[in-house]
C-alpha cells in the first residue's frame, strides 16, 4: 500500500513539473547593447497572439526559406539555416503578449554580439520569416 501511495504522488508531482514547465513564458537575452542583433523584435502579429496558430505559421514560415525546425516547444521554435560553407541557429520565441528571433548560434557568420556584427543577410533572413507569417497568420 504505501508503494502504491509513493509511486501515485511521485507521478502527480513529475506531471506538475513538466506542465509547469510547459507554462512558462520564454525568457528574453539581455543584448549587449540597444538594437543588437541577438535580440530582434516581432511586429507583424496583433495581439494577444494564439499560441498554436502562431507556433505553425512561422515552422511553415520559417521552412519556406530552407530553415530546419530543430525542435518545438511552448513558446519556443529552435531553427537552423545550413548551407555548404555557414550556419546560423536561432530561436523564434513566442508568448500570447510578444514574439521575438533570439539568435543561438553561428559558423562563418563572423558573429561579434559585443560589436553587434554579423553577416549582412542575417536580418533580412529574419525579415523574410516574419513577412510569412503575417501573410499567413
Amino acid at each position: 500500500m504505501y508503494k502504491k501511495i509513493t509511486t501515485l504522488v511521485l507521478f502527480c508531482l513529475v506531471a506538475t513539473i513538466i506542465f509547469a514547465q510547459e507554462s512558462v513564458k520564454p525568457q528574453k537575452k539581455v543584448p549587449a547593447k540597444e538594437g543588437n542583433f541577438e535580440v530582434i523584435m516581432g511586429e507583424m502579429v496583433d495581439i494577444p497572439i494564439d499560441m498554436e496558430r502562431f507556433e505553425e505559421v512561422a515552422a511553415r514560415g520559417a521552412r519556406s526559406y530552407g530553415w530546419k525546425v530543430l525542435e518545438t516547444s511552448p513558446g519556443v521554435i529552435k531553427l537552423k539555416l545550413e548551407k555548404r560553407d555557414w550556419w546560423v541557429t536561432m530561436n523564434i520565441c513566442y508568448w500570447e503578449d510578444e514574439y521575438w528571433y533570439e539568435y543561438q548560434d553561428s559558423w562563418n557568420l563572423d558573429a561579434n554580439p559585443a560589436k553587434n556584427i554579423i553577416h549582412n543577410g542575417y536580418r533580412r533572413w529574419i525579415t523574410n520569416i516574419e513577412k510569412q507569417i503575417f501573410r499567413n497568420y
